[in-house]
């Protein structure tokens, strides 16, 4: 599947909505009403990186991907820890971030202040193992 391996190719249809392809919802095992954590502290923290090497922000920001975590993996993980306190973090962490659901369609809402999607503009969303996604421009 394409999708495992590079990712795949979107275009947002209306700006701040990323339309989810039928290839990510199926892998992932994502429907309507699936609650989603955009985890801006990895994005912070990767786009900082690239500036360290004097790249400048916008450019640090397109290089950078949004990873996307999804609450019912969490909360299948939840048994592979020996007692609740050790899950707890995890899950006070998931639920720091901003959350999203998908709507209609397979669309997901990405806030303007967390990534900026413009109509017309082709981003990528890569698998990136069974409990998250990424978001990128290439």
């Amino acid at each position: 599947m394409a999708y495992l391996r590079g990712g795949c190719e979107v275009r947002i249809v209306r700006d701040g909505v990323l339309p989810l392809p039928e290839v990510v919802l199926g892998c992932h095992g994502l429907q309507e009403g699936d609650l989603l954590a955009l985890d801006v502290v990895t994005f912070r923290q990767a786009v900082e990186h690239f500036q360290k090497f004097q790249i400048r922000r916008s450019e640090a920001a397109r290089l950078a991907s949004l990873p996307i975590r999804i609450y019912s993996k969490l909360l299948a993980t939840r048994y592979g820890f020996p007692t609740s306190e050790g899950f707890w973090p995890h899950l006070a962490r998931f639920l720091s971030l901003p959350l999203t659901v998908i709507g209609a369609g397979g669309s997901l809402t990405i806030p303007p202040d967390v990534l900026a999607l413009r109509q017309g503009e082709r981003v990528r969303l890569r698998y990136a193992g069974e409990h998250s996604l990424s978001l990128g421009r290439d």
